[in-house]
């Protein structure tokens, strides 16, 4: 019962972060689920694998959910989301074959160490945004080629990558977190639909198919769903900058986790 707790309260607040952000909410997700999973004795082997399949499953219906939101708002861009479907496609591909390959310890490292990173990213808000293009155009699906592989190795959907780089192609914000947004909801599926696929090749675990943690799955993204709405009014009231400051140092405090945990 504690378990499925953790999971409603912390879907919860994925779906608060996809909607203010315009990311998928992984980035809480995993750690959630790898620890909390950890703590209730699951297999240890395939323990991130579980949490990366099972953030991306969920991200799933976080994503639609803020997608819906922002599409309402009109604010999604789909002649940048055309570009990105084509690369997400072999990028996604390549990241679940990728964790497939990966052992349990260096798939915990590639996560955390990424996170820290990510920290950095989102402390300083005002950085500024790589100076891609003067518009969207076909070369966004190079770069969701690489975002697709990164984003689907560390379950964490790919929203939280999308952002810069939308911005580099001189899209409003507002636009560049919903179509950033869309674009996590297709990685998601993507990922999702790779990991059930490739089920067969999986040794049996309790309450998982095709890695998905069938109980987490469904108590955090029904929760997730019920918050982003939320998350995407606020995204137009609240001070963003500061949100992504408090956001960073969490993040930071989970990717050391991630790597010193056990």
């Amino acid at each position: 019962m504690l378990e499925i707790l953790i999971f409603i309260v912390f879907g919860a607040a994925t779906g608060l972060i996809a909607g203010l952000l315009g990311i998928g909410g992984g980035v809480i997700a995993v750690p959630v689920l790898y620890f909390t999973l950890w703590g209730s004795g699951f297999p240890h082997d395939e323990l991130m694998h579980v949490a990366v399949a099972t953030s991306l499953a969920t991200t799933v219906i976080t994503a639609f959910g803020a997608s819906w939101s922002h599409h309402q708002k009109k604010t999604v861009r789909f002649d940048a989301l055309k570009s990105i479907a084509v690369g997400l496609l072999f990028g996604c591909t390549a990241g679940v074959l990728l964790t497939y390959c990966l052992d349990n310890a260096l798939l915990r490292f590639i996560f955390g160490a990424s996170i820290l990173l990510l920290s950095v990213y989102f402390f300083f808000p005002q950085l500024p945004s790589p100076n891609l293009d003067s518009r969207p155009n076909w070369s966004l699906s190079i770069w969701s080629v690489v975002v697709g592989a990164l984003s689907t190795l560390l379950g964490v959907g790919g929203g939280i990558f999308f952002v810069p780089i939308l911005l580099g192609y001189q899209l409003p914000m507002k636009n560049a977190i919903a179509t950033s947004s869309a674009s996590t909801l297709l990685s998601a599926f993507l990922g999702t639909g790779m990991f059930l696929l490739f089920a067969s090749t999986q040794s049996p675990l309790p309450h998982t198919f095709g890695y998905i943690y069938i109980p987490g799955f469904l108590a955090m993204g029904a929760s997730s769903l019920s918050m982003t709405p939320l998350g995407t009014k606020l995204a137009h009231t609240l001070p963003v900058g500061w949100i992504k400051r408090i956001f960073a140092c969490a993040l930071a405090i989970t990717g050391i986790a991630m790597l010193v945990g056990s």
